[in-house]
């Protein structure tokens, strides 16, 4: 098994496996690297075994500032969920034994770039950490975490941030599926004609970035460009 940094030559490959695997989503793409790169170190790579690519996993090298004061490098999946993708033609049965492999390289990376921290956040909607198969198939569920998904120095398990919620069932319905802090927004936006609009243009988008700079600025974060959105 090789393991082999990524680069624009191999990106068709990297997204070939990408679009056919059950454990990737937007946030595995080549282009969204790219996206990542402007940020970040990219130290991404693809998985080969016999001459053909069998895996891919998005990784970044960031330097943080752990509790906002203290500055530390840390080895990441990104601003979105990402995680090893394993290619659709793999077994089931051969998962395992090539998941440890590639979270072997991962710690080694960790080791290599000096990391005070490794995080891997999965992508939530892609289909192996999606229910019913999340408790099984995702690349984490080996750790026990299926609900919700972090792998660090030391693995915790966190809340799913991420959900699907079908709208084609009664108001009421939805109401009762959230917890009660959003129910109380809820009634504070229909209190104060709060109305909810389709977006239809780039305009939109660039009033929706001017809220996040001034959120992220607000808390110390730094925002993101325009052009991640």
């Amino acid at each position: 098994m090789r393991f082999i940094p990524f680069s624009d030559e191999r990106a068709r490959e990297w997204d070939a496996v990408v679009c056919g695997s059950n454990d990737a989503w937007l946030f595995h793409l080549s282009d969204w690297v790219h996206l990542e790169s402007e940020r970040a170190t990219s130290v991404s790579f693809l998985v080969e075994l016999n001459g053909a690519v069998v895996a891919v996993c998005p990784l970044y090298r960031s330097r943080r500032r752990y509790a906002g004061v203290f500055p530390i490098t840390c080895l990441h999946t990104g601003t979105g969920r990402a995680g090893p993708a394993i290619a659709a033609h793999v077994d089931d049965q051969e998962r395992p034994a090539m998941l440890d492999e590639i979270f072997g390289h991962i710690e080694a990376l960790a080791n290599a770039h000096k990391a005070e921290r490794l995080e891997i956040r999965l992508p939530m909607l892609a289909p192996n950490t999606l229910p019913p198969r999340r408790e099984s198939a995702d690349t984490l569920a080996r750790y026990g975490l299926s609900d919700g998904v972090k792998y660090g120095r030391t693995l915790h398990q966190t809340s799913p941030v991420d959900r699907i919620v079908r709208l084609d069932q009664p108001v009421d319905g939805l109401y009762d599926q959230m917890d009660k802090d959003c129910r109380n927004a809820v009634r504070k936006a229909i209190k104060n004609d709060v109305v909810a609009v389709q977006s239809t243009s780039r305009r939109d988008i660039e009033d929706y970035h001017r809220l996040h700079v001034a959120t992220y600025r607000r808390t110390g974060a730094t925002p993101l460009p325009l052009r991640h959105f």
